[in-house]
């Protein structure tokens, strides 16, 4: 049986770091993803940076999460995204 518990409490803000190229397809999956995926009013803050090779490009998605499954989904679709090298 799959433990459900959570040592968060819902709702709160939660932070995702999304890494990838360096790439405007890359931006423009990040972006579509955080749209379709984020209910309007629960995003909080999408912040850019580059690598110091600016190779590598990573977003902070922060949002209002409302339960774990969201949080969940929301990784899912980042990390099925092919430009995604890495989420945490």
């Amino acid at each position: 049986m799959k433990n459900t518990k959570s040592a968060l409490t819902f709702p709160c803000k939660f932070p995702i770091k999304i890494i990838g190229h360096n790439s405007p397809a890359f931006e423009e999956e990040v972006k579509k993803i955080v749209e379709k995926k984020c209910p309007k009013g629960a995003f909080i803050e999408l912040r850019k940076n580059k690598s110091t090779s600016k190779k590598y490009l990573s977003f902070t998605f922060t949002f209002t999460a409302k339960n774990k499954p969201q949080i969940d989904r929301l990784y899912a679709s980042f990390t099925q995204c092919k430009q995604v090298v890495m989420v945490l």
